[in-house]
């Protein structure tokens, strides 16, 4: 019976404190986060590039492989690269603002 009425009684003051926010309020802030996941592997000259979970790009290669993703005006750039040669991008231009 005293935790009720307790209860009655802290509700009401932390309420008119500003303490409990109300449900029908907005946030004041939103945060938005842009993630993406890359790796790159590479077995007997095979590489496979995977991007957000999914076989993006297969193929055989010679030389270093390397790639990089980025996120600029919350959009994710992403890219894998031969050496010089691009492998592979999400978007047409990734390579150049990855790099």
């Amino acid at each position: 019976m005293k935790m009720i009425l307790l209860s009655l009684v802290l509700v009401p003051a932390f309420s008119s404190a500003g303490l409990l926010q109300a449900a029908d309020k907005p946030p004041t802030e939103r945060v938005e986060k842009h993630q993406s996941s890359l790796s790159v592997s590479t077995v007997n000259g095979q590489t496979t590039v995977i991007y957000n979970a999914k076989e993006v790009f297969s193929g055989p290669t010679k030389g270093k492989v390397a790639s990089r993703s980025v996120s600029r005006d919350g959009k994710n750039y992403a890219a894998a690269w031969e050496d010089d040669r691009v492998l592979w991008e999400n978007v047409p231009g990734a390579a150049a603002m990855a790099k």
